[in-house]
């Protein structure tokens, strides 16, 4: 298990992005565990990073946790973010229409610019939907 980004629910219960690797579907996946780190269940997941190409760019699993213990999740690649109760049912589906906005020459030489040239790159056309998830304290996104 190669747990990150951690949080702590209001009944002690973990929930974490684990790097799962595996021959045919390596991923980040989101995952809740008791406060024992018994494995609940999983909400959502994106691919890992391609070892062999860098893409600075890359959509990656994004989530937050809320003061009422409802887990916000997207993945990027689209604009849709999922709302999870506490055992892990979608309550709520947020769907929105977006234009792509273009990664621009610009962006990728000032973003690569500290990247040794022995590695290569995997650079997509398009900016994710959504860069990150976040949730104040009042619920909001």
């Amino acid at each position: 298990m190669d747990l990150m980004t951690t949080k702590i629910d209001s009944k002690r219960n973990i929930i974490s992005i684990d790097a799962v690797r595996e021959e045919e579907n390596s991923r980040y996946e989101l995952k809740k565990f008791d406060s024992d780190m018994n494995y609940l269940f999983s909400l959502g997941s994106s691919p890992l990073p391609d070892p062999s190409r860098f893409n600075p760019f890359m959509a990656v699993l994004r989530w937050d946790l809320t003061s009422t213990d409802q887990i916000v999740c997207g993945y990027p690649q689209t604009y849709e973010i999922k709302i999870y109760d506490s055992e892990g049912n979608v309550v709520r589906k947020i769907l929105k229409e977006h234009d792509p906005i273009e990664i621009t020459k610009e962006d990728i030489e000032e973003t690569t610019k500290s990247i040794p040239a022995q590695i290569e790159l995997s650079i997509p056309k398009y900016y994710s939907a959504f860069q990150r998830i976040s949730v104040d304290d009042e619920n909001r996104i």
